[in-house]
């Protein structure tokens, strides 16, 4: 992939995707190899044409559960990670949202998490953990470090 190869060659430490249509044969594992190269990440989902805006979307992937995913996506050397999706807005609903609010903290790591979201069905939340601020908030949810 030129894109590893590109982080690689470069010690590229600090990474922000423009994402629309992704050509990946496998985003996911794509997503895992990149957080275990750079500490900071920033993933930005453009519209793509041939997917509905009532689906559940982001980098590539209709349907899958964020909430599990992005906790192993810290488990390298990514420590940051900014999430933004303005198109397909089920990509992560408030169950979801507050499951990786609750679970990022306990990683015994120092994390800086903030993602965009569009529902806050289950109320706003503002609370500390583990040694992070921990925020939902409508338009957005974030979990990060003191230091």
């Amino acid at each position: 992939n030129h894109m590893i190869k590109t982080i690689q060659n470069n010690a590229v430490n600090e990474l922000t995707i423009l994402i629309g249509e992704n050509r990946s044969s496998n985003p996911v594992d794509l997503l895992l190899q990149i957080s275990s190269m750079v500490r900071s990440l920033g993933i930005i989902q453009k519209e793509v044409r041939t997917v509905a805006r009532t689906s559940n979307y982001f980098f590539g992937v209709h349907d899958l559960e964020w909430a599990t995913f992005i906790p192993r996506m810290f488990k390298e050397k990514l420590d940051k990670l900014f999430l933004r999706n303005n198109f397909y807005h089920r990509y992560l609903p408030y169950r979801d949202a507050a499951s990786i609010c609750k679970n990022l903290p306990t990683q015994n790591k120092k994390i800086w998490f903030e993602a965009k979201i569009h529902s806050i069905s289950g109320g706003e939340q503002d609370y500390s953990q583990d040694g992070h601020a921990v925020k939902i908030s409508y338009g957005g949810l974030s979990v990060k470090h003191f230091t």
